[in-house]
């Protein structure tokens, strides 16, 4: 990922595999592309037995809509509502 240019997020996996945490770094890597590096993004993913929960944490409440639509489509639930403050 050479070429990446936004923010590095910090992601946590509960209880994942190597190809999930994979997934969710894509999917949240590309969200966050344009977005300036100084800005803090954390992603923790849950896995609730079956399934998963999503928590985002960001300062762009419908940027974090976004990614957890995108997760989601990905298979990963993410907790209703919008970003904490």
């Amino acid at each position: 990922m050479g070429s990446y240019a936004g923010p590095i997020p910090k992601i946590t996996i509960d209880a994942g595999s190597a190809c999930d945490r994979e997934c969710v770094e894509s999917i949240v890597r590309e969200a966050l592309k344009f977005r300036p590096q100084s800005e803090p993004w954390a992603v923790i993913l849950h896995e609730t037995r079956p399934g998963w929960s999503v928590f985002i944490d960001g300062p762009d409440e419908p940027l974090c809509a976004e990614i957890k639509s995108r997760l989601a489509a990905a298979g990963y639930a993410p907790i209703p509502g919008p970003c904490p403050q």
